[in-house]
C-alpha cells in the first residue's frame, strides 16, 4: 500500500495549510524526505497562474525541510523527486492535465515503488480510484474520469451535512454514486481533516474533535472519531 497523506481542504479556519503543519512535518521526517526536493504539481489551479500558486504553496511551507519545485516548470521532476505534493483547485482539470502531459501512470507507479504522496482537496480525490466524488464542475473534459487510484476509497473533501440549499443534499449526491457503484466505498472528510495511509490501513486525523463519515450502499455512514484507523 502507497503512503499518502491525504487532506479534504488546504484551507481551515482562515489559513492556508497551517492546520495541517505538524502531520506535514511528521510525514516528511517518518519518510526521511529532509533536504529532498518535492514535486508540487499545481495543475488544479483555474484562476491563479502556476507561478503565483507555486509561491502561495512554497510560503505557506517554507518552515518545512524540503525543496518545492513545480512540475510545471520541469515535467522531469516526476522521475526523480523524492516526493509528492498534488495541489487542490479543480479536480477535472487537475486530471485532464495529468493525462494530457503523460503524468498519471507515471506519478502513480512511483508512489505504489514507496515515494510519498500529500494531496489536498482535489489532489485527495486524484489520489483515488476516479473523481466521481468531487464537489468541482466539470469544466474540462479529461479523457477518462480514472484517477492515480492510489487509494482504495473515494473521498468527498469538504464534507458538509444536511442541505444548505433547495437541491438534493451531500448526502443524497453521494447515495446516488454508491446507487450505481454499491461495492465503493466514500470517506466524508470535513475541513481540517486528512487521512494518513500507511501498509494498509488508514487513520484519521483532524485538529478538532470533528467526525468523518465512512458511507456504504445503502447510505449507511458510519461515523469516525480522530485517531480512528481502518483497514485497507
Amino acid at each position: 500500500m502507497p503512503s499518502l497523506l491525504l487532506l479534504s481542504s488546504a484551507c481551515y479556519a482562515g489559513t492556508f495549510l497551517t492546520h495541517a503543519l505538524d502531520n506535514l512535518q511528521d510525514f516528511i521526517g517518518q519518510h526521511r524526505l529532509e533536504g529532498q526536493t518535492i514535486a508540487l504539481v499545481p495543475f488544479a489551479s483555474v484562476l491563479r497562474d502556476y507561478a503565483t500558486y507555486t509561491q502561495g504553496v512554497q510560503e505557506a511551507l517554507k518552515s518545512l525541510p524540503v525543496q518545492i519545485i513545480s512540475v510545471h516548470t520541469d515535467l522531469s521532476l516526476v522521475d526523480t523527486c523524492g516526493g509528492f505534493l498534488m495541489g487542490g483547485g479543480n479536480s477535472f482539470k487537475l486530471l485532464h492535465d495529468l493525462y494530457k502531459y503523460n503524468l498519471l501512470d507515471k506519478i502513480a507507479q512511483r508512489v505504489r515503488q514507496g515515494v510519498p504522496y500529500l494531496g489536498w482537496s482535489a489532489g485527495a480525490n486524484v489520489a483515488t480510484p476516479s473523481i466521481h466524488t468531487t464537489n468541482d464542475m466539470p469544466i474540462i473534459y479529461p479523457p477518462s474520469l480514472k484517477a492515480l487510484d492510489l487509494f482504495p476509497h473515494h473521498i468527498n473533501p469538504h464534507f458538509v451535512g444536511g442541505k444548505h440549499h433547495q437541491g438534493e443534499s451531500r448526502q443524497e449526491r453521494l447515495a446516488e454514486f454508491l446507487a450505481l457503484n454499491p461495492s465503493s466505498v466514500v470517506d466524508a472528510l470535513p475541513d481540517g481533516a486528512c487521512l494518513w495511509v500507511q501498509e494498509g490501513h488508514a487513520r484519521y486525523l483532524h485538529p478538532h474533535n470533528t467526525p468523518m463519515l465512512q458511507i456504504t450502499h445503502p447510505y449507511n455512514a458510519t461515523p469516525l472519531s480522530p485517531g480512528a484507523s481502518f483497514e485497507l
